[in-house]
């Protein structure tokens, strides 16, 4: 059995045990690390499906706006006619955009969009949704440069609301 005082390096004796926890209290000097340099490479552009939508007064058919949604880039918005704020940024909650871009792979009916439907409840508010019919119009492969995406694709949306958009066949895509 090892005795405190032994040449054991388990068993030190009291006063050397002490001075042991102390040094183990007592910081380490920090170690000095070289300087990272980080190189953020971005592609010069890249190509998104940019989702176009008409929006109209369900009992007159008319014009109310046009809406373009980009899932890939979190994108969407909706261009309404004569309004005091020309572009209205709708805010998608994460789960919804998992929701939206399941709807665009099962493609969308050419006929208006169900009050329920993702689309229509991402681009128009609960309240209005009753007087609004939401249809999809094109899906338009986009261009864009990384760092000007949303001036991009409010380019196209100010463009869409300048013509009339219309509405293709969903196998047209």
């Amino acid at each position: 059995m090892a005795t405190p005082g032994d040449d054991n390096p388990e068993v030190l004796p009291p006063d050397r045990n002490v001075s042991r926890l102390r040094d183990a209290s007592t910081p380490k000097p920090a170690l000095r690390a070289a300087p990272m340099v980080l190189r953020l490479t971005l592609a010069p552009s890249m190509t998104i499906d940019a989702w176009a939508f008409n929006l109209s007064a369900l009992d007159t058919g008319a014009r109310l706006g046009v809406a373009v949604i980009a899932p890939r880039v979190r994108y969407a918005t909706v261009a309404w006619q004569d309004a005091a704020e020309p572009l209205d940024r709708r805010f998608v909650h994460p789960p919804d955009w998992r929701l939206l871009e399941l709807a665009f792979q099962e493609h969308l009916p050419p006929t208006p969009l169900e009050q329920t439907h993702i689309v229509a409840r991402v681009l128009v508010s609960e309240e209005d949704r009753a007087r609004v019919v939401v249809q999809y119009a094109s899906v338009l492969p986009l261009e864009v440069a990384p760092l000007r995406v949303a001036e991009q694709l409010d380019a196209l949306l100010r463009s869409l609301s300048a013509t009339r958009l219309e509405e293709q066949p969903d196998d047209a895509r």
